[in-house]
């Protein structure tokens, strides 16, 4: 009904929209998880913060506003730039609760648009504000009682910038925040959680030991496939990067996973022409497969893996390029695509990474000899 109602408003209903009907719109379709197709409305609503930016001292009506961008793929570089030139202007950063914080994070981390500046600014008030909440219970709400899910979406939005926070912050802050929550907890937050942490290079091993056990684990493994990802790519991690705690969890990754490669390959014209040059070339390094895969499990990006004799891995190839880097930066990696490089890193075939940006007023020619040359350094 939502749906059938927003495709039917005109560009003349929109713009006479008040900010309290935007605000009952917005979160009507958010508490109902309703997409809306309406780029009319969705363009409003953006034109409205970008018109009134006094709301970045108004938490709830900037958070509503922006649940509503981040859920149906709208937010853009202008008004991310705009927002974190506001809030360092104007000082706003004071106005916001650790929930608050943690959605506005989440806006620029679904974008994957890097500023690092914001990114420092918001997790140290993060972390302070943690530091001074008290929690009560789980069925009380309170502004200055981050719920756990509030923490994880902090942490999801820190590790998929690639920003990492200090080992110290962590073990003096977030973990016993979550030590505190953990009774009333589910499993699956617990091994986000310790997945996230796991990405910015940080072991959890007394909340491993804690929450995975075989009751917590088998509670996720009956739960639908979306939502065991995250145990999934956990188990895998400890395999490549601590392999006797991988072997005592005794439980292993549900390895049927597929992923359907077409739409990524369509986004990434550089990386299937690294892929003709690889094979144009093979040859030479007596490498007689060239295979197009997502190498690490559970990381659906997809990069290029040479075989000797067609079953021995020889080398794998990654590149850097817009899907793999965050926006606003020099070609900075993910936060998945950081851990997929450092998992390539730790295996016995040799790993090549190409720039985009080094090759890309290169000709045919000159992109095949760069390669050769990676080639003969590591075959």
């Amino acid at each position: 009904m939502l749906k059938v109602c927003l495709e039917k408003l005109n560009n003349q209903v929109i713009n006479d929209l008040t900010e309290e009907d935007l605000c009952i719109i917005c979160n009507s379709t958010f508490k109902t998880s309703t997409q809306i197709k309406n780029k009319l409305f969705l363009k409003r609503v953006k034109h409205f913060i970008n018109e009134n930016l006094s709301l970045l001292k108004d938490p709830a009506v900037l958070i509503t506003f922006l649940k509503t961008l981040r859920h149906n793929r709208y937010q853009d570089d202008d008004i991310l730039s705009t927002l974190s030139c506001t809030i360092f202007f104007n000082k706003t950063i004071s106005c916001y609760s650790f929930t608050a914080l943690s959605h506005i994070l989440a806006v620029y981390s679904d974008y994957l648009y890097y500023d690092e500046p914001l990114l420092k600014a918001f997790s140290q008030e993060g972390l302070n504000l943690l530091k001074e909440s008290k929690y009560v219970s789980k069925d009380t709400y309170l502004s200055e009682q981050p719920r756990l899910k509030d923490i994880k979406r902090f942490l999801w939005a820190l590790s998929n910038l690639n920003y990492k926070l200090e080992k110290e912050d962590i073990e003096n802050c977030i973990l016993p925040q979550v030590q505190e929550r953990l009774k009333d907890s589910d499993p699956k937050t617990i091994v986000d959680i310790i997945l996230y942490m796991w990405m910015m290079n940080y072991k959890a091993i007394d909340l491993i030991n804690e929450c995975l056990n075989d009751t917590n684990i088998q509670k996720i493994k009956a739960t639908n496939p979306i939502s065991q990802r995250s145990l999934n790519l956990l188990l895998i991690c400890m395999y490549y990067e601590d392999i006797d705690m991988y072997n005592k969890l005794k439980t292993r990754p549900n390895l049927s996973h597929k992923y359907h490669h077409n739409k990524q390959l369509q986004r990434r014209p550089v990386l299937r022409d690294i892929n003709n040059h690889f094979s144009a070339i093979s040859k030479e390094f007596d490498i007689d497969k060239c295979d197009l895969h997502c190498q690490i499990p559970f990381i659906n990006i997809i990069g290029i893996t040479g075989f000797r004799k067609n079953i021995y891995k020889l080398v794998n190839i990654e590149v850097l390029d817009d899907y793999t880097c965050l926006k606003n930066t020099d070609r900075v990696p993910t936060g998945l695509m950081d851990l997929k490089l450092r998992l390539l890193d730790k295996c016995d075939e040799a790993l090549i990474v190409v720039n985009t940006e080094d090759i890309i007023n290169n000709k045919e020619s000159e992109v095949q000899e760069i390669l050769r040359n990676e080639l003969s350094l590591v075959c």
